[in-house]
């Protein structure tokens, strides 16, 4: 596991961080990823023993609707697992990546070692999730994605599900003139 740390003070949200996440295919089964904010990042790897972009954008989706307060998703290694915990509060969302060497799936968070961790707006981790996946569709295409990931397709209805959640229509957006 490649374990790049990166800590910011989740209490100091004076000044809500930047976010970017990179994600990219490698061998059949196999990813890189990249997590970062105003100057720092951390480099992850997954499997696809579980749906790591998928779960990601998924739970990612949760938060930014107002679903949920906090969720998790998990990214297999072989070994290890790099869990990340995403918590709202209020419009802030405190973003950590917690490593575990075995299988963490029974391990508490507070076993795992932070790898990664930032204070930002929820809309800004939204927007950071939605661009990530959006690239990866853009450069592999559904079927290149599903190719590579194999176990699992690209997650198209969760990324339209955060895209709705990050865009949400609030009544009528043009009037008619003339017309009531």
């Amino acid at each position: 596991m490649s374990r790049g740390v990166s800590q910011r003070d989740p209490s100091s949200s004076d000044q809500t961080a930047r976010m970017r996440i990179t994600f990219r295919l490698e061998d059949v089964g196999c990813a890189r990823a990249w997590v970062s904010d105003d100057g720092r990042t951390a480099e992850l790897t997954a499997t696809y023993v579980r749906d790591a972009l998928g779960d990601l954008v998924l739970v990612t989706g949760w938060l930014v609707a107002g679903e949920q307060s906090q969720v998790r998703c998990s990214w297999a290694e072989e070994p290890g697992e790099y869990r990340w915990v995403l918590r709202r509060r209020g419009r802030d969302a405190q973003v950590r990546v917690l490593a575990f060497d075995g299988d963490g799936r029974r391990e508490p968070d507070d076993a795992g070692r932070v790898v990664f961790e930032t204070t930002t707006e929820v809309a800004v981790l939204g927007r950071a999730v939605e661009s990530c996946a959006r690239q990866v569709l853009d450069t592999y295409g559904s079927a290149g994605y599903l190719a590579r990931w194999v176990e699992h397709p690209f997650p198209a209805e969760a990324l339209e599900r955060l895209h709705a959640a990050l865009n949400p229509v609030h009544g009528p957006t043009r009037r008619r003139h003339g017309r009531r």
